[in-house]
C-alpha cells in the first residue's frame, strides 16, 4: 500500500470506530516522541476493564515527521505504566510494527475532524476530534485526551470495551 493509499485508509473511520488525533512536537528523539505518543495513547484507550475497541488512536510528531496509529481493536500489551508504554514504542520502533499499532510516516488526515474544545461545547458524535499539543488549554495532553474519551464516550454512547 502506497503512503498516500495508507494515510487516506488512516483517515475513514468505519461507522462504530472513533477517532482521536493527537499532533505534537517532540523534543527528543524517535523513543521518546513514540513514548509520549503511547502514553497519551493509553491514556486515550484503556478503562478500569479494558480498551476502548472501537477507538483508533493517531499521534504524530510534527518536528520528527514520524507518528504511530494504534486500534483499540487491536492493540496488545498497552499499559498506563511508563515501563510497558516505554517497551511497546521500543518494540514498535525496532520491527516496524506492533500488534494494533503502526508507524506513521505522514501526518493523519483531520479533515472532518473537530477541534476538541467543540466538541465540549457543542455536543454531537464526530467521527474524529483532534487535540494540538500547542493549543490543550493549560490541560496535560494526556489528561486532557483521558477526559475527552470519556466526555465522547458520554456523547456518543458507550465504546464498545473489552
Amino acid at each position: 500500500m502506497s503512503a498516500s493509499a495508507s494515510s487516506a485508509a488512516s483517515a475513514q473511520a468505519s461507522p462504530r470506530e472513533r477517532r482521536l488525533v493527537y499532533l505534537y512536537r517532540g523534543s527528543g528523539g524517535p523513543l521518546d516522541s513514540l513514548t509520549e505518543a503511547f502514553a497519551v495513547a493509553a491514556a486515550a484507550l484503556l478503562v478500569s476493564n479494558g480498551v476502548r475497541r472501537c477507538m483508533v488512536f493517531e499521534a504524530y510528531d510534527e518536528a520528527l515527521g514520524l507518528g504511530v496509529r494504534v486500534e483499540g481493536r487491536g492493540i496488545r500489551g498497552l499499559a498506563p505504566q511508563e515501563t510497558a508504554v516505554r517497551g511497546v514504542a521500543r518494540s514498535l520502533l525496532r520491527r516496524g510494527r506492533w500488534p494494533g499499532a503502526s508507524l506513521l510516516r505522514e501526518p493523519p488526515e483531520t479533515r472532518g475532524c473537530v477541534e476538541w474544545r467543540r466538541l465540549l461545547a457543542e455536543p454531537g458524535c464526530p467521527g474524529c476530534v483532534v487535540v494540538d499539543a500547542d493549543n490543550t488549554g493549560g490541560f496535560k495532553p494526556r489528561w486532557l485526551v483521558a477526559g475527552l474519551t470519556v466526555v465522547y464516550d458520554g456523547v456518543c454512547g458507550g465504546c464498545c470495551r473489552g
